[in-house]
């Protein structure tokens, strides 16, 4: 593959309209509220998937706003992994999201009820990044 654009843009904002917020309104859980609002910008996402300068475009990570875009896709994979591997990785990164108890209970729920995922093809990421990678590529034809 010649080259490929991958894109992440997250922000915190409305799902609904995609208008920025400044933060959880007063007496709001914080992180509950974050993760509720983790949205991409709309516009960017048809901007970049509408680019054909590119042979393939990659947009990682997740957003709560997913059903306004999905359609764009030629395919959308789901990068899955068991719990044990998943708190294992989270409890290696005490500067990310998912290490504090409270951010780490909201990611086992999300985990365990598959809240905010789209329909797609599931990836096992519970291996090395370059077996992830390959797998990912191997399902594109």
């Amino acid at each position: 593959m010649s080259s490929m654009v991958t894109a992440f843009w997250p922000m915190s904002a409305t799902p609904e309209t995609g208008q920025a917020l400044a933060g959880p309104p007063e007496g709001a859980d914080r992180i509950a509220w974050g993760f509720a609002h983790w949205i991409w910008s709309v516009e960017k996402v048809r901007a970049i998937a509408g680019d054909t300068t590119h042979p393939a475009t990659f947009f990682c990570g997740g957003s709560r706003n997913f059903h306004k875009f999905l359609d764009l896709f030629d395919k959308v994979f789901v990068l899955d992994i068991d719990v044990e591997t998943l708190n294992r990785r989270l409890d290696g990164r005490p500067n990310e999201p998912g290490f504090e108890p409270a951010e780490r209970a909201l990611v086992l729920r999300y985990h365990r009820n598959r809240e905010y995922l789209p329909a797609g093809i599931n990836v096992d990421t519970a291996y090395r990044v370059p077996s992830v990678v390959d797998d990912i590529l191997a399902k594109l034809t």
